[in-house]
């Protein structure tokens, strides 16, 4: 089987290599590129002279209601040479707006990069790399004056903005611009539903080489769609490795990581890929709430982010199976036999589909509550297992919603923008910066505090040496604590 065909599912972007970057590897100073102005100004305003391209990368398209709607896809990240950039410039697929300081700048916060690159470490450390897509290296390159008043600018308006910009700039966010750099390619569910909407008109070919790409991602040699028009197989692996994908992302939470962005952010695999916004915490930390019966419903730290990534997955089946009957009946009105025969095999597929899949423990919410109540009641006296149910029947109403998604494919997928500062309970933890838990504020807490140090030692630095040194020096002392 070939591999993922990401052209696909992308537009082409035109990039240029810019030498004003140090890379962390030296082996990744070739991808050093910034997206060349299409038009106008350009990604960033110091950016390369147009018509100066050296290669060609790919933005994906995306498309999710309720969170792609301001853009058609990825707004600074492209799929080129084999790696996954971010922080290369704004592409063709977003409008270049400063007044979104998240995506709008088309760059990337070196403490950003910094916590991707140091974070996936730790996921190594854990024993969960293979979970994620990890970020591999990194590139730092001065800040424009431009980009320095608009970096400013974001961190000086925290309140009117996201909890995370209102402890002000860090320093190498102040001085720096930096590109992460992860394998690729990958496909999220997002792109096949670009897919699905906009290039599949009535053709199974194209919706089979799609799913030939999902499976694939899914780590399946096959079963491809079969021909013969029986999908039970097919269906039925779908349902199992879903599964086993969404049982084994639920390790993350109960080793105290908590990524605190899960829409679109994770592959049509189910690896976690924006690494930016964790918090790393002991994993008994959920049960200092429980005993505590001070959790607020909605707080980032005590979600329970597996329900939400179940969501995702159902909404994405559900579009699938919808889509199959709306074809098929297309295809069923029109007067090519060919035609006739394609719409029986997607309705074939749909209702396989809907009979394995929407009636497997993947749209079961109490087979999901069952799972996470079950990981964690052992490590609790049965005094408190009311409070671990209470919570979780919260978060399941709250995250998973099956029979509401049920009746209604098309739902919109809310935006949760609550984060960690919501909690109260200051006598169980403290922030020491919005991205990282330390249990009781103890610097000496845990082995997760060593990360906060580290990562505040790179964001610390204002200068590209500094900030390369101290990132290294963060990977060599993490890897010294996987040692011991």
């Amino acid at each position: 089987m070939a591999g993922i065909d990401i052209s696909r599912y992308s537009t082409l972007v035109r990039l240029a290599h810019q030498t004003g970057y140090s890379s962390l590897f030296p082996e990744h100073q070739r991808l050093a590129l910034e997206v060349v102005p299409w038009f106008g100004p350009g990604a960033f305003r110091d950016a390369a002279p147009f018509g100066t391209w050296e290669a060609h990368g790919y933005s994906d398209f995306q498309f999710q209601p309720g969170v792609c709607q301001f853009h058609l896809g990825s707004a600074r990240s492209v799929h080129v040479y084999g790696s996954y950039l971010k922080g290369v410039g704004v592409t063709p697929l977003y409008r270049a707006d400063e007044s979104n300081y998240y995506h709008g700048t088309g760059h990337l916060f070196p403490s950003a990069a910094a916590r991707e690159f140091l974070v996936s470490e730790w996921v190594r450390k854990l024993g969960l790399f293979d979970r994620v897509i990890p970020c591999e290296g990194v590139l730092v390159s001065p800040l424009g004056q431009d980009l320095r008043r608009l970096t400013e600018q974001i961190y000086s308006n925290g309140e009117a903005r996201l909890p995370e910009f209102r402890e002000g700039a860090p320093e190498c966010d102040l001085h720096l611009k930096a590109i992460s750099i992860k394998s690729g390619p990958f496909l999220r569910f997002t792109n096949f539903n670009w897919y699905l909407q906009t290039q599949i008109s009535d053709s199974m070919y194209k919706f089979a080489d799609m799913c030939s790409d999902w499976n694939l991602e899914l780590g399946l040699a096959g079963p491809d769609l079969p021909e013969d028009g029986d999908f039970s197989g097919t269906c039925g692996v779908w349902a199992a490795r879903l599964i086993e994908r969404l049982r084994g992302f639920f390790e993350f939470q109960k080793r105290g990581v908590v990524w605190c962005s899960v829409n679109n952010n994770f592959t049509s695999g189910l690896k976690f890929l924006d690494l930016e916004l964790p918090i790393v915490t002991d994993p008994g930390f959920l049960f200092d709430v429980i005993r505590k019966d001070r959790w607020e419903p909605g707080a980032q730290t005590a979600r329970i982010e597996l329900f939400q990534v179940v969501r995702e997955v159902r909404m994405w089946i559900l579009e699938c199976i919808a889509w199959c009957r709306f074809r098929s009946y297309r295809l069923g009105h029109s007067g090519s036999d060919l035609h006739h025969r394609q719409g029986g095999l997607l309705n074939d597929l749909a209702s396989e589909m809907e009979r394995i899949l929407v009636h497997s423990p993947l749209f079961d919410d109490s087979y999901w509550f069952q799972f996470v109540y079950d990981s964690y009641r052992e490590n609790l006296p049965v005094s408190q297992l009311p409070s671990l149910e209470r919570l979780l029947r919260s978060e399941a109403t709250l995250r998973l919603q099956a029979s509401a998604m049920i009746e209604s494919v098309k739902e919109s997928v809310p935006f949760d923008a609550r984060y960690s500062s919501e909690l109260s309970n200051r006598e169980v933890f403290s922030v020491p910066r919005w991205w990282l838990q330390v249990r009781g504020g103890d610097p000496g807490a845990g082995a997760h505090a060593e990360l906060a140090r580290l990562i505040r030692n790179v964001e610390s630095q204002g200068d590209e040496s500094g900030y390369l040194s101290a990132l290294d020096y963060g990977l060599q002392e993490i890897r010294r604590l996987s040692r011991s």
